[in-house]
């Protein structure tokens, strides 16, 4: 025991000891390598990483290791390379792992710049893939009343990563007003099952059209019995991409620009089946006239009508009017045997077809969020392009992992504390994963000695219970 010319504001004199104990600042992340290891969630991407190019290079560090020790570190909330070279300091890390020998920050850049095209999209299929055997396990998806009654949504959105060094693909984009790149990220259930790597000034809808059809061919042949639904707003309005669902069985709802012909249409025929109400705004008039019908329209470019959903407000104390148009392959009606009959979608009305169906991608946009700021998807700071594509489907990995096991929390703590389970991945990373603890080692148990106030701690203890 060292004494110190140090006091505190009581006056007690302050001493140390140089006595060694082992402590970890990421106790939590113990059961979330745990549920990864149960649901063998890195299966599929494993079995790829052992195939690809960048595991010949490497004898000392498998690739298997270097992936899940790159996700975990993610998952704890280190994004950059450099932390990997003082965290094997940490007992809870190097346990979630299972060995201390970790691979360096040298090593796994070596290993990102690695990848190729061929490999990058293997182990972005490796998303569904781990999602499946994830869902086959745990239930994820709503249960099926009966056969072809439930829906799936396939939500779709292009989002933007910045760039601020030479690197591959790196170009204006004048929607955004940036140099960046543009990936194509796609959600089934809120689930991220696939992310489509573009340049800043590539096409949305191009580089959709080239993955949709085995995308959609994949998703129905692992869920045989719901209706996939294409879910997008009028960024992905192609006729390529309708088409593509139409020949495969699915439906879409996505939006369509308001152009003249199609105003004048909707405005000739009267709002086809149109109810008006008074509609909540966020705004000082406080509410607004709204008007929302449907009818049957056929453009030029289009090789038979579509339904076409319009919602039409007004704000009299502002004077401003907004409409918005809608098209979709969903009829309304009970025969299951006509077209267009999309199950349970076919049975609601039209005002809920818009803003419950249609308005409910807007958790796209919180889905993005977390993806770019929360798992780091936005962290692309590599040279090579495929080396910022590998970190991406890292970041959608972490998304998926966290989001399981937020979902496994919520069912393993009381009614009564649900609510406050529903955490953002920041909240539960705080929460749950950084939590400070001393450990002691033992040959066949791992003591964890909590400190005696946390944020949450039914949460975090209710995570070290749960079996699967």
């Amino acid at each position: 025991m060292q004494i110190t010319t140090c006091s505190d504001a009581s006056g007690r004199s302050v001493t140390f000891s140089s006595k060694k104990f082992h402590a970890t600042a990421l106790a939590g992340l113990l059961p979330i390598a745990h549920i990864a290891r149960s649901l063998n969630l890195f299966k599929a991407a494993k079995e790829v990483l052992s195939d690809a190019v960048p595991s010949k290079r490497n004898t000392l560090y498998s690739p298997e290791l270097m992936f899940e020790q790159r996700l975990l570190a993610l998952a704890a909330g280190y994004e950059d390379l450099n932390d990997h070279d003082e965290l094997f300091h940490d007992p809870g890390f190097t346990s979630a792992l299972g060995t201390a020998n970790m691979a360096s920050s040298a090593t796994l850049c070596r290993f990102e710049n690695g990848f190729d095209r061929h490999s990058i999209n293997a182990l972005n299929e490796t998303l569904l893939s781990a999602f499946i055997d994830a869902d086959r396990r745990l239930g994820l998806l709503p249960r099926i009343r009966r056969k072809k009654y439930r829906c799936l949504f396939l939500d779709v959105d292009s989002t933007y990563i910045k760039l601020y060094g030479n690197q591959e693909k790196k170009s204006y984009n004048g929607h955004y007003q940036c140099c960046c790149l543009a990936p194509v990220l796609c959600y089934l259930h809120g689930y991220p099952i696939a992310v489509y790597g573009a340049a800043g000034t590539s096409d949305a809808r191009k580089v959709l059209e080239h993955y949709l059809p085995r995308l959609l061919k994949r998703i129905q042949k692992a869920f045989p019995d719901y209706i996939i639904v294409l879910r997008a707003d009028s960024g992905f309005n192609s006729n390529a991409l309708i088409e593509t669902c139409q020949k495969l069985g699915a439906h879409y709802i996505m939006g369509f620009p308001p152009i003249k012909a199609a105003q004048q249409a909707i405005y000739s025929k009267g709002l086809k089946y149109a109810k008006r109400k008074q509609a909540k705004r966020y705004t000082t008039a406080g509410t607004a006239a709204q008007i929302i019908g449907a009818t049957d329209w056929n453009a030029k470019s289009w090789n038979q009508p579509r339904r076409v959903i319009a919602r039409k407000r007004f704000d009299r104390r502002t004077c401003q009017l907004d409409l918005r148009l809608i098209q979709t392959s969903i009829a309304c009606t009970k025969d299951s045997a006509k077209e267009g009959y999309a199950g349970e979608l076919s049975l609601i009305t039209i005002s809920d077809m818009y803003e419950k169906v249609y308005c409910g991608r807007g958790r796209m946009e919180q889905w993005v969020g977390e993806f770019k700021t929360q798992c780091f998807g936005d962290r692309a700071s590599a040279t090579k392009f495929h080396a910022n594509c590998y970190r991406m489907t890292l970041a959608a990995y972490c998304q998926m992992l966290l989001k399981i096991a937020r979902r496994l929390q919520y069912f393993g703590v009381r009614k009564a504390n649900r609510k406050a389970t529903q955490k953002t991945v920041r909240t539960f990373r705080r929460d749950v994963i950084c939590v400070t603890a001393a450990v002691r080692e033992m040959r066949k148990k791992l003591h964890l000695t909590l400190p005696e106030h946390l944020h949450d701690r039914q949460a975090f203890e209710a995570l070290f219970f749960i079996r699967i």
